[in-house]
């Protein structure tokens, strides 16, 4: 429970304060227990930032593989739209995964940036591959026009990017038309 505790309010001062400006002694007392205590869960500040990471990247990979469950017998605009819709909800109800996340891609640890790029994109993949496969799907059904698939995944991202950057910054109903809006320019530009 206390490694759990620890990493809860770890999560929310590296969102808040990113990794340089957190102590060990800031995660101490929030916890309420003493610093030294800590190192019967963690070897140090790194060690605990890392599995931070990794339970957010679990998390969202998690969340991303029940989507595509549920989403797999509808058609190709429902499926791209839905993900851009849900990604958006998930990350402002989970504020504080969202800033970590950010914080660590934008101002990661110096000494972390290789482990951290490199853990980022193995999850990513997942996604990838399904938003391939949707394209694909898109294409040899005349839905979307014909062009790189590649390419195709990428602006995708690109938009899922700036949802991601934007969450923070307005309340729910602005962000769902936000939302509404960029999918219905997207799509126009996609759809054949």
């Amino acid at each position: 429970m206390t490694a759990q505790k620890i990493k809860d309010v770890s999560l929310k001062l590296f969102s808040q304060h990113g990794y340089d400006g957190t102590s060990l002694s800031d995660i101490a007392k929030e916890v309420g227990i003493n610093k030294s205590s800590i190192y019967a869960h963690f070897k140090n500040k790194e060690s605990i930032f890392m599995a931070v990471f990794d339970d957010a990247l679990w998390d969202y990979n998690k969340h991303v593989e029940q989507l595509i469950t549920e989403i797999q017998d509808q058609g190709v605009d429902e499926k791209l739209y839905r993900i851009l819709c849900d990604v958006a909800h998930y990350y402002e109800q989970n504020q504080d995964l969202k800033l970590f996340l950010k914080r660590s891609a934008l101002f990661p640890p110096t000494f972390l940036q290789e482990q951290l790029l490199s853990k980022s994109e193995a999850s990513d993949q997942g996604l990838i591959k399904v938003l391939h496969s949707i394209f694909e799907e898109g294409i040899q059904r005349k839905i979307i026009l014909e062009d790189h698939i590649d390419d195709l995944v990428q602006s995708y991202l690109c938009v899922l990017d700036g949802i991601f950057s934007g969450v923070p910054y307005h309340k729910s109903d602005y962000i769902q038309g936000q939302v509404n809006n960029i999918w219905r320019i997207f799509w126009k530009g996609i759809r054949a």
